[in-house]
């Protein structure tokens, strides 16, 4: 007879940080994720961390020695000025984890665009000068209509 002995096996888990928690809309930004095992707090390096969130293409990363790997996004206004990315992580030794964390979204500026700030300054400029030059006399405008001579 062969006598067996059961070791159980219980993978380490993951934890996550991810910073800024706050991106602008239109704009590439670096988001810095830090990884570390909830079970005796050491940073678990070449783990695979996939991101996705609305409107982007999924991105993967692996982590350095210090449970860190970095990733760009270019995130939209959102209706309620939130972002919501779901991460993903896996490793060897660990059990895979997928979460869903929140990044909140500036407003957007709601101003005025160039353009439409030089469609009505360049006019405005023009009407400017026009009545310095009247000013100045250096324009003549007449008002009163000139009588032809008639034989």
């Amino acid at each position: 007879s062969t006598d067996q002995l059961g070791i159980p096996v219980n993978p380490r888990t993951f934890a996550f940080q991810i910073s800024p928690s706050t991106v602008r809309p239109g704009q590439d930004e670096t988001l810095t994720f830090h990884v570390t095992c909830k079970e005796d707090a050491t940073f678990p390096d070449s783990a695979i961390i996939t991101i996705s969130y609305e409107n982007g293409q999924p991105l993967t990363n692996i982590t350095d020695g210090n449970g860190t790997c970095t990733f760009v996004i270019n995130a939209q206004q959102t209706p309620n000025n939130q972002l919501n990315i779901t991460v993903t992580a896996s490793r060897i030794g660990y059990q895979e984890r997928q979460v869903t964390m929140m990044l909140n979204v500036l407003p957007g500026e709601g101003g005025l665009s160039w353009l439409t700030i030089l469609m009505i300054a360049i006019p405005l400029a023009v009407v400017v000068l026009v009545i310095v030059l009247i000013k100045m006399k250096l324009i003549v405008v007449s008002t009163k209509e000139e009588e032809t001579g008639s034989e």
